[in-house]
C-alpha cells in the first residue's frame, strides 16, 4: 500500500540512545595487574574467585601459582603449576617455574627433572644456559653427597682422618634413588671419547 501512495508512513525517529557502559576488565588481567603491583594477597583472592567459577582455567592456575611463589608458599605454587599444565609436561614455561619451586622446597631431584624437560623443549631459550648451569651444579652436589656418605660409613677416608668407629646412618631410599638418577644424568652429559 505504501507503494501506491494510499498509505502514508510517517514515523518520528527518536534520538539515538547511547548507553555508555563502563568497561569491564577481564578478571585474569585484573589479577595479573595485582601481581604486578605486588598486591599478592589480593591477587590470590582474585584468582581463587576466578577458579571458583571456572576451575579448569589454566591461566588462572598459572597466575595463582605465580602469586603463591612470590609469597613463598611453594607447596601451593607447585600444586597450581601442575593444575595449569593440565596433566601435560610439555609446557616449557611451567617446567621452568616448577623447577624453581621444587628447588625452593629442597626437592632438587624434582627440580632437575623439570629443568631437563624445560631444556628438551627450549634449548634456544635465553634462559637455557643458566638452567644448564643449575643442573650441572645439582649433579656436582649429588656427587659430593655420595662422597660424604661413603666417608661417613667407612667405605672411604678423608686425608688425615681415621675411619669412623661406627657406620653412619643409611641414606634414605629417596636419596639413594636420586643419587642414581644424578649419576645417569652425569653419564648422559659426559662427552663420548672420539666425538
Amino acid at each position: 500500500l505504501c507503494a501506491t501512495g494510499l498509505v502514508k508512513a510517517t514515523a518520528l525517529k527518536g534520538p539515538l540512545s547511547l548507553d555508555v557502559q563502563e568497561q569491564v576488565m577481564d578478571p585474569v588481567k585484573a589479577g595479573l595487574e595485582l601481581i604486578k603491583k605486588d598486591q599478592l594477597e589480593k591477587a590470590i583472592e582474585a584468582f581463587s574467585d576466578i577458579l571458583q567459577k571456572d576451575p579448569d582455567s589454566p591461566l588462572a592456575h598459572l597466575y595463582l601459582a605465580e602469586a603463591y611463589f612470590k609469597t613463598e608458599s611453594f607447596d601451593e605454587a607447585i600444586m597450581e603449576y601442575k593444575l595449569a599444565s593440565q596433566g601435560r609436561d610439555d609446557n616449557p614455561e611451567i617446567n621452568y617455574c616448577l623447577g624453581f619451586a621444587y628447588a625452593k622446597i629442597g626437592r632438587l631431584e624434582l627440580a632437575v627433572e623439570r629443568w631437563e624437560r624445560f631444556l628438551s623443549f627450549s634449548h634456544e631459550d635465553k634462559r637455557a644456559g643458566k638452567i644448564r648451569e643449575l643442573v650441572d651444579l645439582a649433579v656436582k652436589w649429588a656427587e659430593g653427597l655420595e662422597e660424604k656418605a661413603a666417608i661417613a660409613d667407612g667405605r672411604q677416608t678423608m686425608a688425615g682422618f681415621d675411619k669412623p668407629a661406627e657406620p653412619a646412618p643409611e641414606l634414605s631410599p629417596e636419596v639413594k634413588a636420586w643419587l642414581e638418577r644424578m649419576k645417569k644424568l652425569k653419564e648422559r652429559r659426559l662427552p663420548i671419547a672420539g666425538e
